[in-house]
């Protein structure tokens, strides 16, 4: 199983790509700093409240159980046609 970091820089993965600048891209969409966003793709253990709701609100599609607990799936059943709507918005 993964842990809480690992699956924050599976969604930064998903929608921004591994390339160079794509951390930045993450950061500027939650709202946070790109070293803030580094840290949390370090974290092993829990991560705030304040965290998850920030980027469950920007990543709606995203399941809640699978980022916090590494439960289930990482997208919400209706999200493949979303996700794509969902990337062209974001990027």
């Amino acid at each position: 199983m993964s842990n809480i970091g690992e699956r924050i820089f599976k969604i930064k993965s998903y929608y921004f790509g591994d390339e160079r600048g794509s951390n930045k891209k993450f950061a500027d969409v939650v709202g946070e700093k790109p070293n803030t966003v580094s840290n949390w793709f370090g974290r092993k253990d829990g991560i705030g409240d304040a965290v998850i709701d920030k980027i469950l609100s920007t990543f709606p599609n995203v399941d809640k159980g699978w980022l916090v607990g590494g439960n289930g799936d990482m997208s919400v059943s209706y999200t493949h046609l979303r996700a794509h709507e969902t990337r062209r918005h974001l990027v």
